[in-house]
């Protein structure tokens, strides 16, 4: 019996040049399994790609080999390789103390620890402690040395590290305070993340003191008690007595309304709840979330209309009124709600296809307001079956498409004009695209690389920059 043919695979590289950057990627396809990958050109000019990170980041490619190391012998499957930014690791620790610096872990507050990447923000609820009243009822800040509010980060501790096995690069300790409160009544207001809602509430009490207080009202939130109420003992006296008000998000329902007789939304997206001071992006009440934890992170619907682009979900039934609501729209108003879909018809959308060498990208501007719009791709001046630029227009508005090529420095002797499909007639002017039309502009250079001027960091296959304008024409 003859042996199974072996498919080949594709190579990719994903990656960022900046954090935060624009994701970048380049794909060698059709290499056979089993070939060594070193000698490959395209494999040891990106595997030598490298950034600097900026401080507190760090930059490695991540590649889908069961130990995540690098692959240097193709694979029977397809290798990608993330190329990234990471962020440093710090460890949190809050201490829970009372005036005199006595840990109070033995009253049920025992240190809290936590790893927390650079840049990221914390909010930590102060335990509840009996007859002792927080100084902060949470802590907060942002893992950076520029909003330190409790302390100061120590860079670094030796040996440290995550369970993933990476290191913790310092640490933020902070110290919260508890007072005692003999002969006092203290109440707070709090969220879940233990953030006061309101001013908390004091009263000097005795044996016998009653008391009566009626909880302060939050928009959006409602209170577990309404009314605090009851009446001190001898012990409440002597001890003091801290009662927490725990204040929870109020949960309404959105209902989606298509907004047009021809268009359609599954049954089960026509309604969905959202939650007071959450995004429209969360779900307080669908299932499938964190594991402990009620709701789940659901997208937005998305109906369909034949012959109309989807503009978004808005407050208002009326084109162009009302206010746009997306995934990341903070739900800051109370009460049911119903939101309605906006759409245009395809003869308005802009929707345009670049392509350059490995890289593509589409463009599509549903309201086209800027009256042109720039496109950037470094030349890397790939093999010549990939050195062009195509751009297709799958929309409904005629634009028109010119191409500019710019030296980097050291290549500024290299001039690159671009021709059309027979490699010999310059593509003049912008080129006009109707609808389905396209076009594909071959880049050429000419001249020669002056070395007195290359950067100082050598030899570099970016030679310079290809820049696609698009004009709106009607």
């Amino acid at each position: 019996t003859a042996a199974a043919k072996r498919i080949p695979h594709s190579l990719s590289f994903i990656w960022q040049e900046a954090v935060g950057g624009e994701t970048k990627h380049d794909t060698l396809e059709n290499i056979d399994p089993g070939t060594d990958l070193t000698t490959l050109e395209f494999y040891n000019t990106h595997v030598a790609m490298s950034f600097t990170p900026p401080k507190h980041y760090m930059f490695y490619w991540d590649w889908n080999s069961e130990d995540g190391k690098p692959i240097t012998e193709m694979p029977d499957y397809d290798v990608i390789v993330l190329g990234t930014f990471y962020p440093e690791v710090y460890k949190l620790t809050v201490h829970y103390v009372d005036d005199e610096g006595n840990s109070l872990e033995a009253l049920g507050a025992p240190d809290y620890t936590a790893l927390v990447p650079y840049g990221l923000s914390f909010q930590v609820p102060s335990p509840e402690v009996a007859g002792y009243v927080p100084e902060e009822t949470s802590v907060s800040g942002v893992m950076d040395e520029d909003d330190v509010n409790y302390g100061k980060l120590l860079i670094p501790p030796e040996g440290d590290f995550d369970s993933d096995g990476n290191p913790i690069y310092g640490s933020l300790d902070v110290t919260v305070v508890y007072n005692p409160i003999k002969g006092n009544l203290h109440i707070f207001y709090v969220k879940a993340d233990g953030s006061e809602v309101a001013d908390s509430y004091n009263q000097v009490i005795s044996d016998g003191t009653a008391y009566h207080v009626t909880s302060p009202s939050v928009t959006g939130y409602t209170p577990d008690q309404a009314v605090v109420e009851g009446t001190a003992s001898a012990s409440d006296a002597e001890n003091g007595l801290v009662i927490y008000v725990h204040y929870t998000a109020d949960v309404y329902e959105v209902t989606f309304n298509v907004n047009a007789s021809d268009a359609s939304i599954s049954t089960d997206q026509e309604k969905r709840h959202i939650q007071y001071d959450s995004t429209y992006y969360f779900d307080p009440k669908a299932e499938g979330g964190m594991e402990g934890k009620e709701g789940a992170y659901v997208a937005l619907p998305i109906p369909i209309r034949d012959g109309y682009k989807f503009l978004g979900w808005y407050t208002l039934p009326g084109d162009g009124e009302g206010d746009l609501v997306t995934e990341s729209t903070v739900v800051n108003t109370v009460g049911d709600r119903t939101l309605y879909a906006h759409w245009i018809s395809d003869t308005e959308v802009v929707s345009v296809e670049i392509e350059w060498g490995n890289l593509s990208f589409h463009v599509s501007d549903i309201n086209w307001e800027a009256d042109e719009h720039q496109y950037v791709g470094a030349t890397f001046t790939p093999a010549d079956e990939q050195n062009y630029v195509s751009v297709s227009n799958n929309g409904g508005v005629t634009v028109a498409a010119s191409f500019s090529y710019s030296a980097n420095a050291g290549y500024d002797e290299i001039e690159g004009n671009f021709v059309q499909d027979d490699k010999v007639s310059a593509v003049d002017g912008p080129v006009e695209l109707a609808r389905e039309e396209s076009v594909k502009a071959w880049l050429t250079l000419n001249g020669r690389v002056n070395f007195t001027n290359r950067p100082e960091n050598g030899f570099t296959f970016v030679s310079g920059v290809c820049t696609v304008t698009l004009e709106e024409r009607g």
